[in-house]
């Protein structure tokens, strides 16, 4: 399988190579509103049409959609540096603004460089507390309920992770009050967003000459809305900032701490105050949402695959016997953090990344002009027949330790890839697997009969409508567990 990756290094001239098919400029307007409503199955019935690789052309843009492990390799690692963030991350800016995401060039080489050392193990591991009494105070809500009710997942396990969100970040500062605050404007935020991105309106005055497709996309009526959510959580959240600057016995522990204390360079330059409240912003917004979406999946794909849900039970009730997890029983957990993994590929959360070509090129026998935006479907990749044998079932030994040597590094792509891979997978990791732990100790989640699970391509790939499920209270706990 790996043969195949390799291929698509091999010296190619772009000049010497056709155009991918493209979408018939007619039909481009209906893609759009279709894509407004939900971008990932309009996507699928393009690639069965046309092919793993396809253009869509319109009044000053061109982009390529790219569905295979090959070309996906090659954008984000193999020829990393001809493909990077540009102008298509102005439109996620309005709601991220300038941020670790959306940055690019030598600002997001400065800021990666700045907040690498927040997100390594040693750094982390002190979270876990967090993460653990925050899904215990989740347990205690449920348990005040009676016994197999119904439970909107999706809802639950977004509240959590932005509760952890929240206070991984401010400490134990933010009430409950401002956590649901910040939700509910972060929500608006990232669907205004989405919709201003697929609008087509945006995309035809981008083609007016001297205009960028960002001051397109600040002329849509929602950018005022979502400017209003933004002054709002600036407003909480400088609150919090001028408390801890002005505290000396606050705690630093924090990822606000961290940010204060970030320096780059030999001369030690902080973060401004308008790239501290970005920084902030984007921890927040990008924190919680992709890992609440894959622990989601990961609760109704073990409801339907009962062994592989028992089998977890088994190991959580032997490894920690009945005692709260902790960082250091991430490891001890293969099978735990296999289903996690497996849930990320069947439904990744990030289902789609954008990049932009900045030289001729070619993808998949095809050639991609310079200023091409290239999209990288993560969605149809992680359901690959050529990496992923019998790929719509969930099969968590994927990713039992050993597994998967011979799989290229372009066939798995739940955080991006490269340079530029999400510098919060190692947080979501420990958290998806803490949480997973956790409620595993106490609840069996089980379907709710005649709900039908559908994905929703938003914001993040999420189940449309919500996940309503029978939260059921174990019986079958080890004698003699705490």
């Amino acid at each position: 399988m790996s043969n195949v990756a390799l291929d698509s290094y091999a010296p190619q001239d772009p000049a010497t190579r056709p155009l991918p098919p493209a979408v018939p400029l007619w039909a481009v307007p209906a893609l759009t509103r279709a894509m407004q409503r939900d971008i990932v199955p309009e996507l699928h019935g393009l690639f069965r049409k046309y092919g793993p690789t396809i253009r869509v052309s319109g009044p000053g843009v061109e982009i390529v959609f790219v569905s295979r492990a090959p070309e996906a390799e090659r954008v984000f690692i193999g020829r990393q540096d001809i493909y990077s963030k540009g102008r298509e991350y102005d439109v996620p800016a309005l709601g991220l603004r300038t941020g670790l995401v959306t940055s690019r060039g030598e600002r997001w080489q400065r800021d990666r460089k700045m907040l690498n050392p927040m997100f390594t193990r040693r750094r982390l591991d002190p979270f876990a507390d967090t993460m653990t009494r925050r899904t215990l105070a989740m347990l205690e809500r449920w348990d005040r309920s009676p016994d197999r009710a119904r439970r909107d997942i999706a809802q639950e396990m977004m509240r959590t992770t932005l509760e952890i969100a929240a206070e991984t970040l401010f400490s134990t500062n933010l009430t409950d009050r401002e956590i649901a605050e910040i939700g509910a404007a972060l929500a608006e935020v990232l669907h205004d967003m989405l919709f201003v991105g697929a609008s087509a309106a945006t995309w035809v005055l981008q083609a007016v000459p001297g205009v960028s497709l960002g001051l397109a996309a600040r002329a849509h009526w929602r950018t005022r809305r979502i400017d209003r959510r933004l002054r709002q959580m600036d407003r909480l959240m400088q609150r919090h900032i001028d408390e801890r600057t002005h505290d000396p016995a606050a705690p630093t522990g924090d990822f606000l701490g961290m940010l204060l204390d970030a320096r780059s360079g030999a001369d030690g330059t902080r973060l401004s105050h308008p790239e501290l409240l970005a920084q902030a912003l984007t921890f927040l917004g990008a924190g919680h949402e992709t890992t609440a979406s894959g622990l989601a999946w990961f609760w109704h794909l073990l409801s339907e695959n009962p062994e592989a849900r028992q089998r977890m039970l088994d190991e959580v009730d032997t490894v920690l016997r009945g005692r709260t997890p902790t960082a250091a029983d991430i490891d001890q957990l293969p099978w735990t953090q296999a289903c996690f993994s497996e849930a990320l590929r069947i439904h990744p959360p990030v289902y789609l990344a954008m990049r932009t070509a900045h030289q001729d090129d070619v993808l998949g026998g095809y050639r991609v002009k310079a200023g091409s935006i290239v999209i990288v479907l993560t969605h149809e990749i992680h359901r690959d027949p050529a990496y992923w044998p019998d790929p719509q079932r969930f099969d968590p030994s994927r990713f039992l330790p050993g597994a998967g040597k011979d799989r290229p590094r372009g066939a798995y792509l739940p955080f991006g890839g490269g340079r530029r891979i999400c510098i919060g997978s190692q947080f979501a990791f420990l958290e998806g697997t803490l949480i997973a732990a956790a409620v595993s100790q106490r609840y069996v989640l089980d379907p709710v009969p005649g709900w039908k699970v559908v994905e929703e391509g938003a914001t993040s790939l999420r189940p449309k409508g919500g996940l309503p499920m029978v939260v059921r209270r174990r019986t079958d706990i080890p004698a003699g567990t705490p």
